[in-house]
């Protein structure tokens, strides 16, 4: 789109002057002369008329650089203007936009539907170039790739390793190239833990998932509960996400693991002992 300056309205009339006795005079209702279509008045007739005169020396150039000058035809060979306020609106009717092109991004849509088709969310727009800027200056994508799969390897070496069996990753080491490197999802005590909690991996321990997300928000460690659809615990390790943060959380696990550590054993020898008896 291109856009030419309008100029100002015409000013308004000089008030009439005090008669010789300081009394002002009555004036009679003024008629304004007949005169061309200008930007002021066209903008208000563009709603309904198909044909508007553009003023002298005044250009509309669109995107293929051809420009429409001193004509009365709102569409041309090279595009589609239209008044819009006081600016000139410009864009390419069938050149700018193909089939791939979307609709947020097809001018001549917007012409089409006087820029009222779809409003951007210019405010997620603009987060995003903040959020693009930053990756671009911490290194680029490969650097956030270096950093994510340190973060995940961190954690997964923790699971697979010294908190086992406390604690399960809910994604196998044997899968380990279906692993996330972004959330990690993992369970407290052995599969048939908490049986039908309707959570991922089998099942864990479900009130001791609960008690450590609690204590995990009073040291500062938020929003590690798994997914509704999913349950469970989750660690989320996005790119603003540094490495520091997933050592305080392995720091974390591991007290809390050394603390409950015997509670989760006595409650699973109950559980065997009631499904044996069962049995």
């Amino acid at each position: 789109m291109c856009g030419t300056a309008l100029p100002p309205p015409p000013s308004p009339p000089p008030p009439p002057s005090p008669s010789p006795s300081g009394v002002g005079t009555r004036r009679s209702p003024s008629v304004p002369p007949k005169r061309s279509w200008t930007w002021s008045s066209a903008r208000a007739h563009a709603a309904t008329t198909t044909s508007l005169k553009l003023k002298p020396r005044q250009r509309c150039c669109t995107a293929d650089a051809s420009c429409v000058t001193d004509t009365n035809e709102r569409r041309s060979s090279s595009g589609v203007w239209s008044t819009r306020g006081n600016t000139l609106m410009c864009s390419t009717a069938a050149a700018a936009a193909t089939a791939h092109t979307p609709t947020l991004l097809s001018y001549a849509l917007q012409a089409a539907k006087h820029s009222a088709h779809n409003t951007p969310n210019v405010f997620a727009v603009y987060v995003t170039k903040l959020v693009l800027e930053w990756i671009k200056a911490e290194g680029g994508v490969r650097a956030m790739q270096r950093r994510a799969t340190a973060r995940a390897a961190t954690l997964y070496t923790y699971l697979d390793g010294d908190g086992a069996p406390f604690y399960r990753a809910a994604v196998p080491k044997q899968h380990e190239a279906s692993r996330s490197l972004m959330n990690v999802v993992f369970r407290i005590g052995d599969a048939d833990d908490g049986g039908g909690d309707g959570g991922g991996a089998a099942g864990g321990d479900v009130e001791l998932e609960r008690k450590f997300v609690a204590d995990a928000a009073r040291d500062g460690l938020h929003s590690l509960a798994g997914h509704r659809s999913v349950g469970g615990l989750r660690a989320s390790l996005y790119n603003a996400m540094p490495l520091e943060a997933v050592q305080a959380l392995l720091v974390f696990m591991h007290q809390f693991k050394l603390k409950y550590a015997k509670t989760l054993k006595a409650r699973q020898a109950k559980r065997r002992a009631a499904a044996a008896a069962a049995a």
